[in-house]
């Protein structure tokens, strides 16, 4: 009689645990997938998907003179060294409009990243001679950026470090849980969305269901002698 062979029992397969949203929400953490913002991804929405909401008419009026009240503070620069803090000073008084704007941009986004184009000290454009200065700053779309727990910026497509000295970052309220900030539009999402679809159904209600009708009134001629 041949031995009967003996069965080992079956190994159990490793627990999951917790869901597959938890799961994605843990690799995003670590900037392993895309935006870990806990009320976007409750949104079901990209965060560049909020540039729909600064297109309504309040919003942007809101956004506006939240933008005036910034820009018509007055400024300094702080430093202990007087000689570096006038050298700052003087290299972004040019551009400081251009910069302001950019990084305000964090405010409704979350974060924004603007790119400095400098000057060489002997350029005859050069608000500081003998000393590198800033010709342009240029605004660049935030998709193209993600920000990593450790507050470090890189490349969304390739996976690679930037130049931080050539891409300077804004990030309005980051955290660990936030690290691409906290973004004011994704608050105001959802009563723009029912105001917006709201009136799209209406306008559909009514192309459907009140079509209005032609009505006519007429009056009848004077009846003639003999006339039937």
């Amino acid at each position: 009689m041949p031995k009967q062979q003996q069965r080992l029992p079956a190994q159990a397969s490793p627990a999951i645990s917790g869901s597959a949203l938890s799961q994605e929400r843990a690799l995003a953490r670590f900037g392993w997938l895309g935006d870990p913002d806990d009320l976007l991804q409750q949104l079901g929405i990209s965060r560049a998907k909020l540039r729909a909401i600064q297109h309504d008419d309040e919003v942007a009026a809101a956004l506006e003179t939240r933008f005036a009240a910034c820009i018509n503070t007055p400024w300094r620069v702080e430093h202990e060294d007087d000689a570096v803090r006038a050298f700052v000073a003087d290299a972004i008084r040019p551009v400081f409009y251009e910069m302001v704007r950019a990084a305000w941009q964090a405010v409704p986004y979350g974060f924004s990243v603007f790119e400095l184009v400098y000057l060489h000290p002997q350029d005859a454009r050069n608000k500081t001679p003998g000393r590198i200065g800033i010709a342009q700053v240029i605004e660049c779309p935030f998709e193209w950026f993600l920000i990593k727990p450790d507050q470090s910026l890189w490349w969304r497509d390739d996976q690679t470090p930037v130049d931080e000295l050539r891409f300077v970052k804004t990030v309005n309220n980051g955290s660990l849980r936030k690290p691409h900030g906290d973004a004011l539009l994704a608050k105001a999402y959802w009563p723009w969305f029912f105001r917006t679809h709201g009136w799209r159904m209406w306008a559909k209600f009514l192309e459907q269901a009140a079509i209005p009708l032609m009505y006519g009134k007429t009056y009848r001629p004077a009846e003639k002698p003999g006339a039937d």
